[in-house]
């Protein structure tokens, strides 16, 4: 529910509003699974979160998190798959 709460407020343009819920998700999900944070769900939220930094102006930061997404997706689908692979 967090998520589309997130992208919901993107989508508004209350961005700093969507960091907000998306940091409050991260950190849910960190205290519940103590994994590294190379799992779906994981990824996709910090995809998201990468979004909202990137309408804040915030691009080196939105950029560092979508190459963690993108190596993520590519240590788990590999690097020829459509989630991965770069287009020619």
């Amino acid at each position: 529910m967090l998520y589309e709460l997130g992208s919901v407020l993107i989508d508004q343009g209350r961005y700093k509003a969507a960091e907000d819920v998306i940091r409050r998700l991260i950190g849910s999900y960190e205290s519940q699974r103590g994994n590294d944070g190379n799992d779906v769900d994981t990824l996709k939220v910090l995809d998201l979160l990468g979004r909202a930094l990137d309408c804040q102006g915030l691009h080196m930061k939105a950029e560092r998190l979508h190459r963690r997404v993108l190596t993520g997706r590519e240590e788990m689908l590999g690097a020829e798959h459509p989630d991965t692979h770069q287009q020619g």
